[in-house]
């Protein structure tokens, strides 16, 4: 697909928009000073690409919330710098998208909620450069990871958040498109441990399910949380496109120089992310818990049960055996 496909609709009004997307899930606070600097250099990478094209802002914390107001990189990093372990949300936003009647990429946020970090950089899918790609990762990899993705997918605005439940729908066309919202991930990564923890509501009735990945990118990035429920990387042949690295003990694998739609009706080569996807099956976020809060809750119909499955295991090749339940 050499053009940058159109928005996500339901019933004619536009829900997400194309965007480059990097989504990262952290184990761990800003108080680490390590991560906090990590979060920092991300910031600072972040509006040397994109200061431009950025808006507006929001910092909020449990104790105060400032409301939006215009993009203040100065403003942003001093709120990173004198973080702790507390609830603290940092979100940058573009324009308002007509078609959405809501901001749009590029996308900046860092939030912190429950001692766990998410980060999300959404930008404009056709004018991204490769080393900032690159140099997203490189930052993400100094932090406790548990894991992160990124590659051509659609963004949609917290502001219709409450519309996500008509989503995924991209994938059946553009097959490599990454859909799920950062924030409802969260759920999948680790077992709830007591009755307050992320999602616990997701993780009953599965008493043997284990944590697991929310998606597949471009590029994914693996922690040793998952890693250790892999085949040995000795054993396995990857599709020659695929690029495997060890950075700072995190596995990284990306397929090609450049991420693609994955278009059906173009033919695109899907032979990478197949092996990709292969690969990292035994690992996958458990089907149950999925359904009931990758794009809210659809545990309640066949089709909406489908709809994720069918979501969370597009990229496996057509002989491979789905995860069970």
């Amino acid at each position: 697909m050499n053009d940058v496909p159109g928005p996500l609709d339901h019933k004619g009004r536009a829900i997400a928009v194309p965007a480059f997307r990097t989504l990262a899930w952290v184990d761990g606070t800003l108080k680490d000073e390590a991560t906090r600097q990590a979060a920092i250099d991300l910031l600072d990478l972040y509006e040397a690409s994109w200061s431009a094209d950025t808006l507006w802002m929001r910092l909020a914390s449990d104790i105060a919330d400032q409301g939006t107001a215009q993009w203040d990189a100065a403003a942003a990093r001093d709120w990173l710098e004198k973080a702790q372990e507390k609830p603290v949300t940092l979100r940058g936003n573009g324009a308002i998208v007509e078609a959405l009647q809501a901001v749009g990429p590029p996308h900046l946020r860092i939030e912190q909620r429950d001692r766990r970090l998410i980060f999300e950089i959404s930008v404009p899918p056709d004018a991204y450069e490769a080393s900032f790609a690159d140099g997203v990762i490189t930052c993400l990899t100094r932090t406790p990871l548990f894991c992160a993705v990124q590659g051509l997918g659609f963004y949609i605005p917290d502001a219709l958040l409450s519309l996500i439940r008509h989503m995924p729908q991209g994938f059946r066309r553009c097959r490599t498109a990454i859909e799920i919202p950062v924030e409802t991930a969260r759920t999948v990564l680790k077992r709830a441990e007591t009755s307050h923890g992320t999602g616990i509501g997701a993780w009953r009735d599965f008493a043997e399910a284990q944590g697991g990945l929310p998606d597949i990118g471009w590029r994914s990035v693996i922690s040793k949380t998952y890693r250790e429920r892999l085949p040995p990387l000795a054993d396995t042949t990857f599709d020659t496109d695929v690029i495997v690295e060890d950075i700072n003990g995190f596995l990284v694998l990306t397929v090609g120089a450049r991420s693609i739609w994955g278009d059906v009706k173009g033919h695109e080569d899907l032979s990478g992310y197949q092996s990709v996807a292969a690969y990292l099956s035994p690992v996958m976020a458990h089907i149950g818990v999925a359904q009931r809060s990758l794009f809210g809750a659809k545990d309640h119909t066949p089709e909406d049960r489908q709809s994720v499955a069918d979501y969370l295991y597009r990229l496996l090749p057509e002989t491979a055996e789905t995860p069970g339940t």
